[in-house]
């Protein structure tokens, strides 16, 4: 059975456990911040809840597709009506949750964005997590469960989404979902902090990306690591294009440095080290035209914010 999250192996044992065994909850929360895959998993679990096939969820059968696709009559998905979810929204959730399923033996009831849900409707919702009908389930998705009402989230099985660990799988996933060999998926899911759909919309931004990796280099630069800043610059190594991009981040970031010290902030840089390193990084901007070598381009800005100093 193919699992639909990368990472998170305890929720996805957890997951595996209740389908196999026919256990799933009669209400799931699923949290985390946008982008971690709770979405994913809550159809992942519908598509496991309403399939009539030996292994759930079979992902090939009828119901399976129509889950897929949206259309599922025993699938409903409750979205914000504007700013929030109303209660009205969720009185009429609870009068669909008693109707006979249509097609299969069961209902899902997926309640995207949970926390806009204001005192009324979570109180609303709460009359029917606490008789709920026969074969119902109910996903309740949040960035954060503390926005809910303690009888609410008492009533649910909860379950956490953590950013993914740095790692090659993640990054394949990222690609994966890209469809775009060009784009860098460790560097995207690096300046996403291992959130593989925050990795997916930064695609498009490379100034983000380039941003943060500034970022994180400057702060190699302050403990005088030089190793790290050419680990860093080396995924770089096949987009010759974007080192003009890389230096001009950097010197905004020494920039941000310099303003810092000028409103007296707290800097790891003394004014001559950010000037010098300033003033070096124009240097090599100037030759990166005469220079064959991106490797010795790397080796200079790395010399010129480490050992210098």
């Amino acid at each position: 059975m193919k699992l639909p999250l990368i990472g998170n192996e305890r929720i996805l044992r957890n997951v595996t456990s209740m389908i196999k065994n026919n256990r799933l909850s009669h209400a799931i929360l699923l949290e985390g911040e946008k982008g971690l895959g709770k979405k994913t998993l809550a159809f992942y679990i519908a598509k496991a809840f309403l399939c009539r096939e030996e292994e759930k969820p079979c992902l090939a059968c009828k119901s399976c597709h129509l889950i897929e696709v949206g259309s599922h009559p025993d699938c409903m998905l409750i979205s914000p009506d504007g700013a929030g979810i109303k209660v009205d929204q969720i009185r009429n959730l609870r009068n669909e949750a008693y109707l006979t399923p249509m097609m299969s033996e069961g209902r899902v009831f997926i309640i995207d964005l949970a926390e806009t849900m204001n005192e009324n409707s979570q109180n609303a919702l709460l009359k029917v997590l606490e008789e709920p009908p026969t074969n119902v389930c109910f996903l309740l998705l949040c960035s954060n469960s503390n926005a809910l009402l303690p009888t609410i989230r008492s009533r649910c099985v909860c379950m956490s989404l953590a950013p993914v660990p740095l790692e090659q799988e993640g990054a394949d996933r990222v690609a994966e979902l890209l469809k775009d060999t060009d784009k860098d998926a460790v560097m995207l899911l690096t300046a996403a902090d291992g959130n593989i759909g925050k990795a997916v919309a930064l695609a498009d931004d490379n100034s983000i990306i380039l941003s943060r990796l500034a970022s994180d280099i400057l702060m190699f630069a302050a403990e005088n690591d030089r190793f790290s800043i050419l680990i860093s610059l080396q995924q770089f190594a096949k987009s010759r294009e974007k080192v003009p991009s890389i230096i001009y981040e950097l010197k905004n970031a020494l920039g941000k440095e310099m303003q810092k010290k000028a409103v007296k902030e707290f800097s790891s840089f003394t004014n001559e080290r950010l000037i010098t390193c300033y003033e070096n990084l124009k240097k090599i901007e100037a030759t990166l035209d005469y220079n064959p070598s991106l490797a010795l381009v790397f080796c200079r800005i790395a010399d010129c914010l480490t050992t210098a100093f």
